[in-house]
């Protein structure tokens, strides 16, 4: 269960509030294994401070970044009101990022704040964890299918030709990741659908190279799934072994 410290709350409002344009303030998170265990880790935002509402979109979608998490954030209800921003029921992963994404583009100033506010708990039972093989392959087809839709749709409300392109390579990685657990466990009568992957993912490599987003150990990652999947089967399996 996550959870947030009643000071917590105080402090990060606060943050924003000591700014009186801000329409979305983002704290940290401390995230932890599983409950009463040692903590994983604390996140480090490398854009921290105050940022106009476009920018933070390019971000959110890079590694490392503030993400679509509804938790360690403190919304205006008269945006979401407003513009009735909703999340949308029909998604098993990633809403949160599209009601995100939404809620920036009719936002304008946002700060980020690296103090940790916000504590996750990282359970083998939770709904992101369907993104991985080894649960159900019901919910782990649909929660990754869930995920590359919302990416099309973040590419189609890009506000600027520049946010899209980061939209493009944000699926990508995500479409890459998908494609090389499909390739590591062959499930029956999904190859049309890793065609239809591995087609697209081609197709854009050209943004994925020129991405400053994505490390070159990740590049070299998406390469070889695309272009080399059968040694990085090999690799994929010698490393659960």
């Amino acid at each position: 269960m996550d959870f947030y410290f009643l000071q917590s709350v105080q402090v990060n409002f606060t943050i924003g509030d000591s700014n009186k344009d801000v329409d979305l303030s983002i704290c940290g998170v401390t995230h932890y294994n599983e409950p009463n265990k040692p903590k994983k880790y604390n996140t480090h935002y490398s854009r921290s401070g105050l940022h106009d509402s476009t920018e933070t979109i390019e971000y959110l979608l890079s590694p490392n970044s503030p993400q679509g998490y509804l938790c360690n954030k403190l919304w205006k209800m008269s945006i979401i009101e407003q513009n009735n921003l909703r999340l949308d029921p029909k998604l098993n992963m990633a809403e949160d990022l599209l009601f995100t994404i939404f809620y920036l583009l009719k936002a304008k100033n946002v700060i980020i704040s690296n103090q940790c506010l916000y504590n996750y708990m990282h359970k083998q039972d939770s709904l992101s964890s369907d993104l991985l093989l080894n649960n159900n392959q019901k919910k782990f087809l649909k929660t990754n299918q869930d995920f590359l839709i919302v990416c099309k749709r973040i590419i189609e409300i890009a506000p600027t030709s520049r946010i899209k392109r980061a939209a493009v390579v944000f699926w990508s990685r995500n479409a890459s990741f998908f494609l090389r657990q499909l390739n590591l466990i062959n499930f029956e009568g999904y190859s049309k659908l890793k065609k239809e992957l591995l087609e697209q993912c081609k197709r854009n490599l050209r943004y994925v190279i020129c991405s400053n987003s994505m490390s070159l150990k990740n590049k070299f990652a998406y390469i070889g799934t695309i272009y080399f999947s059968r040694l990085i089967v090999i690799y994929d399996k010698n490393k659960r072994n």
